[in-house]
């Protein structure tokens, strides 16, 4: 049987990781959304900046064991050009201005959080 010496120490610093993992994981959760923060406000329409300036990203929220994130345009009328796909928008803004992005950048997440997280821990 081997002794560790010290093992009150290790004992330590794993319970100081495991109480800050979370945060961790949190953070790089986070730091993972970039890719659809850029999207969305390239591809959100513009008319005199009130839409794109209403877009928030709330969040990380730890919610017992779930990690979410909130990606929010508040402007009243942020549904109806979100949603309207017959209206004619200057590229690169477009309808579906935050779903699209959504949807092209979450498979790239997982590598995101791998990459981010390597640089916390």
């Amino acid at each position: 049987m081997a002794i560790v010496e010290g093992d009150k120490q290790v004992i330590q610093q794993m319970n100081r990781f495991l109480r800050e993992y979370p945060a961790k994981v949190a953070k790089a959760f986070a730091q993972a959304q970039i890719p659809i923060t850029r999207g969305t406000l390239q591809e959100c329409p513009v008319d005199y900046g009130r839409l794109r300036g209403s877009y928030t990203l709330e969040g990380p929220i730890l919610a017992g064991s779930d990690i979410y994130v909130v990606h929010r345009y508040s402007a009243d009328y942020a549904f109806w050009v979100h949603e309207r796909l017959d209206l004619a928008h200057v590229s690169p803004t477009k309808a579906k201005f935050l779903e699209d992005p959504v949807n092209r950048h979450a498979p790239e997440i997982p590598a995101l959080m791998e990459k981010n997280l390597g640089r916390i821990l």
